[in-house]
């Protein structure tokens, strides 16, 4: 197995779990994945398919799931229920990056909040010192995570007015009536 593949083969095995739960919520609402006459489990199949996630290869997904890689392009090509398993197992893949991503975050904002109690550390000719985060760095950091929590409660980020097509003609036409009222009253005016 090469160097490269290793990482996926390694990052698979955090999927183990997931993909075994996977094979049990979905071995049978993925329609014709079970098929008798296919040399294959259900359960390689959806393996090859999360290597093929993973790596975004046929060949990745071979060395992943021991599956020769012209047989996953064969699936990929003509099978009616890959891209069904390819769904599925993305999901699982995207639910455990969600994990990862929320673990570098807490991990970010403890030391943000080290960084902002305590001060940035420089090297001195003196030795080791701290000073103060800069006014313009904690306006920047409290813009940014303030507009970001926004986005994650659904709450508005900015202020803009969205007037519908609907609207817009109402007042062009209100506008239109207006100015036709006014120019016939001063026909009316300049004819007397």
């Amino acid at each position: 197995m090469t160097e490269q593949y290793k990482s996926y083969t390694k990052d698979f095995s955090q999927f183990r779990e997931e993909a075994e739960e996977l094979l049990a919520k979905t071995m049978y609402d993925i329609p014709h994945i079970a098929d008798v006459r296919s040399k294959y489990t259900v359960e390689q199949k959806l393996i090859s398919a999360m290597g093929w996630v993973l790596t975004g290869s046929c060949l990745g997904a071979s060395q992943i799931s021991g599956t020769p890689a012209s047989t996953i392009r064969k699936w990929k090509e003509q099978a009616p229920w890959w891209n069904r398993a390819v769904a599925e197992c993305k999901k699982v893949a995207y639910e455990a990056l969600d994990y990862k991503f929320g673990l570098i975050i807490n991990e970010i904002v403890s030391k943000l909040e080290t960084r902002l109690r305590d001060g940035d550390k420089l090297l001195t000719k003196d030795g080791l010192k701290t000073q103060p985060v800069r006014a313009r760095d904690l306006a920047n950091i409290l813009a940014t995570i303030f507009d970001k929590r926004q986005l994650v409660r659904g709450d508005v980020t900015s202020r803009s007015e969205k007037v519908d097509s609907s609207e817009r003609l109402r007042k062009l036409q209100e506008a239109a009536e207006s100015f036709g009222r006014d120019i016939r009253g001063e026909l009316k005016e300049v004819a007397k």
